[in-house]
């Protein structure tokens, strides 16, 4: 039976995807997508008719980073259908 015998951790920075430039996009993107997402008054968070156009403000971003990222398109377009643009 296989089995995890050890690990080696490694550190990334930007600067290793240089060459990756929609590998960082994505990258990117989901880190500003997780950040609205988690953030108080977020994605996750109590929803309020008030809250929706800084919901938009937190995910547009990750849109704008890469627009071929479904999770991103796809939550920004459920913040506009819930406030009804």
């Amino acid at each position: 039976m296989p089995s995890i015998r050890g690990y080696i951790a490694e550190r990334w920075s930007a600067d290793d995807w240089a060459g990756e430039d929609a590998r960082l996009r994505f990258i990117q993107s989901q880190f500003w997508y997780y950040r609205g997402e988690r953030a108080p008054g977020g994605l996750l968070a109590e929803k309020s008719d008030d809250g929706w156009p800084r919901r938009r403000t937190r995910c547009a971003p990750s849109v704008r980073l890469c627009p071929k990222n479904p999770l991103a398109v796809y939550m920004l377009g459920r913040v506009y259908y819930a406030m009804e643009r």
